[in-house]
């Protein structure tokens, strides 16, 4: 990854889910109950964000249910920050919760 990414890119939603067992939080600590202001923004921002790069062996399960997700694993960003493909799936479905510096910086875009 380093060699695809700006080293000043900030790598977001890091969660133990998506990457185990490198001590990131869990998700489940970040989601909340019902939709909330902003949400739906967040969501297609990150969906558009550039595709940097695809994992091999594509696409993974829920890691919740165990479906069938219709998302090519890989890195996305927008040159300021980057995101796993698979972030917005979690946004949208489990209204995870990401961090409020990143939220506003794409809310308080025009």
């Amino acid at each position: 990854m380093g060699s695809i990414l700006s080293e000043k890119m900030i790598y977001i939603g890091q969660y133990e889910e998506i990457s185990p067992n490198k001590g990131y939080p869990s998700m489940r600590d970040y989601m909340v109950s019902n939709k909330y202001a902003g949400q739906d923004r967040i969501v297609r921002y990150l969906k558009h964000g550039s595709i940097e790069a695809t994992a091999a062996g594509g696409a993974k399960p829920d890691v919740f249910t165990g479906e069938a997700i219709n998302v090519e694993r890989g890195i996305q960003t927008d040159g300021n920050y980057a995101w796993s493909t698979v972030l917005p799936y979690y946004v949208e479905k489990y209204n995870l919760v990401l961090p409020k510096e990143f939220a506003n910086y794409i809310l308080n875009r025009s």
